[in-house]
């Protein structure tokens, strides 16, 4: 997992890597939607169904949660005060993604 202070495609926002199973993310999640990120266990000071971020863009997809055992990676910009939070819940396995309205 990878936490960047800045990225040029997202100014003012924190980079968080997450390594997703199926249950944990839509598998029709795209680069440019937007998705809320909520706490799946409780670690890190944060209880499950907690929301870690009520607004993250993802940056980018890679891999296939379409069939069980698998994990997709998956990056997302997040506000600064959220990045703590989220990666430490990330390194944990507990971030689910729920894909916002108004996407596609």
């Amino acid at each position: 997992m990878v936490v960047a202070a800045k990225s040029n495609v997202a100014a003012n926002k924190d980079i968080v890597g997450l390594s997703l199973k199926a249950g944990q993310m839509p598998g029709t999640l795209q680069p440019g939607d937007k998705v809320e990120a909520f706490a799946i266990g409780s670690a890190c000071g944060v209880s499950g169904g907690s929301a870690l971020t009520q607004s993250a863009e993802v940056m980018d997809v890679s891999g296939s949660v379409t069939t069980a055992g698998e994990t997709a990676s998956v990056t997302v910009a997040v506000e600064p005060a959220d990045a703590a939070a989220m990666t430490c819940a990330a390194s944990n396995g507990n971030v689910g993604l729920a894909l916002l309205p108004g996407n596609g």
